[in-house]
C-alpha cells in the first residue's frame, strides 16, 4: 500500500490541494464546528499520506516537528477550545470575529496541502556526489561566543532579558542584542561543525573526539544561565540541532520516539513557564500544557480581519525579518523613507490590533497570518510551496557539503517555531551563520595554502 502511495504521489497531493482548496472557498460564514472538525480529521490524513508518500526512516525530521507544532498552532483552538471555553487563554478575551474561525482553519489546512505539494514535487534530475570533508576548527567559533557572551551581559542585555520574562515588559533594541545573537549563533554553528567533523571521520558512527569537552561544558553552562533567566527559545534551539543532526547523520529516530520526545519537551518547557511566574499560576486543563501554541490561533483570526478592514500590505509586512539579516539595515532604511517599524513586522502590526499598543507585550504571529497580511490566499499557496520544496531539497542534499547541512541544520533549530513565527523569521539566523561557516572554511583553505 506504501508503495503504491509513493508511486502515485504527485497525483494524491494534486487531488489533496484541489480538496483543500474547494474547502477554502466554501468555507462556512460563520463558525461550523463540523466544519473544523472535517479540517482537522483531513490534515491528519494528509499527514498520513505525505509520510506514506515520503517513504520516512527518520522522523526527527523538520517535517515531523513542523507538522506537530501547526496542530496546535491552527486547528487545536476551533475544535477543542472554542465549543467548550473560547476564553480559556488571556487573548481570547479581546473581542474578535468568531465566524472568521472556520475560514482560518480551512485556510491553514490549504497552506499545508500547498507545503506538502511542494514538497512531493521536489525531484532533482541528478544526485550529487558528496563533497571531500575538511576539518572545521571551532576555537575561532568558541572565542567569538564567549566574548558576545561577556558584552551582552555588560550593556545589561541579559538583565533586560530576566525582566522580560520576569512581567516587566519586554526588552528595547540595542547593541547588546546583536552580541546576544552572535553568542548564541556562534553555538549552532558550533554544534553544526562538530557533527560535520565526526561525519567526515565515519559516517557509520558518531565520533566523540570531534566534541571538545571544554566548548561542550560551555554551552551547559550558557543553557543553565538562559534556564535561569526564564528563556525557552534558544534552549530549544540547541536541542533540536543536536537530536536533529544525530539522527539525520547517525541514528534515525522513530515516530513513536519523537512523539514521545515532544511530550517530554513540552513538560519541560511547561516547567519554565511555572518557573517563570514562581509556581504561581493557576492551570487546570490540559490545554495549559500546550498553552503557548495554541494562542497563536488567536493571531490568523486577527490576520483575517485586518486585511478584511484594511487590505493587504504587498509586503510590507515583512520588511523587518528581511532587513534584519544585516546589522542596523532596518534602521537605516526606516529612516531614510519614514517607515514605521511597527507596519513591517506582522506580530507588530497584530499586536496593535488586538492590544492598541505594542509597547508592553506582544502577541505574535503566525506563519499563515504573516503570508495573508502581505499577499492573501494566492501568496499563502505560493510562499508554502516554496517552503516545502526548500525543506525537501535541504533534506537530500545536507549530507553534500557544510553549508547544505548548516541551512537544513538552522532549519531543524526553528522547526517548532516555524509555525508560530514569521515566515522569515529564522532567516538572519541562516544567513549568519552561513557566513561563519564560509569564514571559517575560507580562511582554514588559504592558510592551509599560504603554509
Amino acid at each position: 500500500m506504501k508503495q503504491l502511495i509513493a508511486n502515485n504521489k504527485r497525483i494524491i497531493f494534486v487531488i489533496i490541494f484541489v480538496y483543500s482548496l474547494l474547502l477554502y472557498f466554501n468555507a462556512p460564514i460563520r463558525y461550523n464546528y463540523i466544519f473544523d472538525v472535517t479540517c482537522m480529521f483531513s490534515y491528519f490524513v494528509f499527514v498520513l499520506f505525505f509520510f506514506a508518500c515520503k517513504q520516512e526512516q527518520n522522523y526527527m525530521d523538520f517535517d515531523t516537528l513542523f507538522f506537530i507544532a501547526y496542530f496546535f498552532v491552527m486547528f487545536f483552538y476551533p475544535v477543542f477550545l472554542y465549543p467548550v471555553d473560547p476564553e480559556r487563554f488571556w487573548i481570547f478575551k479581546f473581542k474578535f470575529d468568531e465566524d472568521l474561525i472556520s475560514q482560518a482553519t480551512s485556510l491553514s489546512l490549504l497552506g499545508i496541502s500547498s507545503y506538502m505539494l511542494g514538497s512531493v514535487f521536489y525531484n532533482p534530475k541528478k544526485i550529487l556526489e558528496e563533497s571531500v570533508y575538511k576539518k572545521i576548527n571551532t576555537i575561532p567559533l568558541f572565542f567569538i561566543s564567549i566574548v558576545s557572551l561577556f558584552l551582552f551581559i555588560a550593556l545589561g542585555g541579559y538583565q533586560e532579558l530576566v525582566g522580560m520574562y520576569a512581567g516587566e515588559g519586554k526588552m528595547q533594541s540595542g547593541l547588546y542584542n546583536y552580541f546576544f545573537l552572535l553568542s548564541y549563533v556562534s553555538i549552532f554553528c558550533m554544534i553544526i561543525a562538530w557533527f560535520y567533523n565526526s561525519y567526515g571521520l565515519s559516517q557509520d558512527s558518531i565520533r566523540w573526539q570531534s566534541f571538545p569537552k571544554l566548548q561542550v561544558i560551555y554551552i551547559i553552562l550558557f543553557l543553565l544561565l538562559l534556564l535561569y533567566s526564564g528563556s525557552r527559545g534558544k534552549i530549544i534551539n540547541i536541542g533540536l540541532i543536536t537530536l536533529g543532526l544525530y539522527s539525520y547523520l547517525y541514528k534515525p529516530f522513530t515516530l513513536k520516539q519523537v512523539i514521545l520526545l515532544s511530550f517530554i519537551g513540552i513538560l519541560m518547557m511547561f516547567f519554565i513557564v511555572l518557573y517563570r511566574s514562581n509556581w504561581g499560576e493557576n492551570h487546570e486543563t490540559y490545554a495549559d500544557v500546550v498553552m503557548d501554541l495554541v494562542l497563536n490561533n488567536r493571531n490568523l483570526y486577527e490576520a483575517l480581519e485586518i486585511v478584511e478592514r484594511e487590505g493587504l500590505t504587498y509586503g510590507r509586512s515583512m520588511l523587518a525579518y528581511i532587513l534584519g539579516v544585516i546589522p542596523f539595515l532596518q534602521g537605516i532604511v526606516f529612516s531614510i523613507f519614514n517607515i514605521d517599524p511597527d507596519t513591517t513586522n506582522s506580530a507588530m502590526i497584530i499586536t496593535k490590533s488586538i492590544l492598541g499598543t505594542t509597547s508592553e507585550t506582544g502577541t505574535g504571529t503566525t506563519i499563515i497570518s504573516d503570508i495573508y497580511l502581505s499577499f492573501d490566499v494566492v501568496g499563502v499557496i505560493f510562499f508554502m510551496l516554496i517552503l516545502g520544496r526548500f525543506t525537501c531539497y535541504l533534506k537530500m542534499r545536507g549530507k553534500l557539503n557544510l553549508y547544505t547541512m548548516t541551512t537544513y541544520a538552522i532549519m531543524m533549530a526553528f522547526a517548532v517555531y516555524a509555525s508560530r513565527a514569521e515566515y522569515f523569521f529564522s532567516a538572519r539566523v541562516m544567513v549568519w551563520s552561513l557566513f561563519l561557516m564560509y569564514i571559517l572554511h575560507s580562511v582554514r583553505l588559504k592558510i592551509k595554502t599560504i603554509s
